[in-house]
């Protein structure tokens, strides 16, 4: 049985962004400079390894899912290995429950029951100078930037929220970003290949395990920083690899829609989802899924 974590819906919410959100053209993974402000410390108080959280939870897929399924296929025993490094910045310290929330080495944790790689892949937690989340294929590593929460906190204040809803917000971009990149890792690790932009292949990842963990909330907030990033004045950018932020919020969107129509159609069709759009999302879902599983197949140690 999958654990629900699901929370209230928020009334309008996205038909907010819509309303107040502006062109942007990168999410997870650019390069962009962190401005001033940090997001306020939630009132979960959860913490990173190494510490408590005030709330525990197993990540557990859908047994169906693109991460479900048992018996071993394959005998790599390389994992995922949090490494939380803290910041000589005072003023990053602040951000530990951003960059290492308990729900990371949960995944993790899920992760490594599932897929086995090729050799250890250490998730680490970095000053930067720039806010940013990215894998490393030269370090096989994926890198977590203190500077990043920041970022995406006053992004996110731009569409004139509550500093607590703000704070929630950031902390589940922050963990989008970080599957986004957990992505990348499975790409790159794995020697995938994929067709289509590969920033696109990891938002369907990040998306596709949200979905199997019963995480909509989370998949929400990351689409609305895929908005928000980046709107600091920036024109966009042809030539980049990132799909423009708008792109993104709707195709994240209309994967969440296509996996449970039923459920998720009536909040986000005809807004901000248009019919036109919506009605091909289930189709949309299927594809990615069945892509994804299949990529996995082969370095799974459990039956997909």
């Amino acid at each position: 049985m999958k654990t629900k974590w699901r929370v209230p819906r928020r009334a309008g919410w996205c038909e907010r962004i819509v309303v107040l959100a502006g062109a942007v053209a990168l999410a997870a993974g650019c390069n962009k400079k962190p401005e001033s402000g940090a997001p306020a410390a939630s009132a979960s108080g959860a913490t990173a390894a190494g510490g408590t959280a005030s709330a525990t939870a197993t990540w557990t897929p859908a047994a169906s899912g693109t991460l479900g399924g048992s018996a071993p296929t394959t005998k790599d025993t390389g994992k995922l290995v949090f490494d939380y490094q803290p910041p000589k910045n005072p003023r990053l310290a602040q951000l530990r429950e951003y960059v290492a929330p308990a729900e990371i080495p949960a995944v993790i944790e899920l992760v490594n029951k599932v897929v086995a790689l090729p050799r250890d892949v250490p998730v680490r937690t970095e000053e930067c100078d720039q806010a940013n989340a990215f894998y490393d294929p030269d370090r096989h590593a994926l890198i977590l930037c203190f500077e990043l929460p920041e970022h995406i906190y006053k992004q996110v204040k731009a569409l004139d929220v509550d500093d607590e809803q703000a704070s929630k917000v950031t902390r589940e971009a922050v963990l989008f970003s970080f599957l986004h990149e957990l992505g990348h890792v499975m790409i790159g690790e794995l020697e995938l290949g994929v067709t289509g932009g590969e920033e696109n292949v990891a938002d369907d990842f990040a998306t596709l395990l949200l979905i199997d963990v019963e995480r909509p909330d989370i998949i929400e907030s990351g689409a609305v920083a895929m908005y928000q990033l980046g709107k600091a004045g920036d024109q966009p950018k042809m030539w980049d690899e990132h799909a423009f932020g708008e792109q993104r919020f709707f195709n994240i969107l209309c994967t969440l829609v296509g996996s449970n129509p039923e459920t998720f159609g009536p909040r986000y069709v005809p807004a901000p989802l248009p019919v036109e759009r919506g009605r091909r999302c289930e189709d949309e879902y299927k594809k990615k899924d069945k892509a994804w599983t299949n990529l996995l197949k082969p370095h799974a140690k459990v039956a997909l």
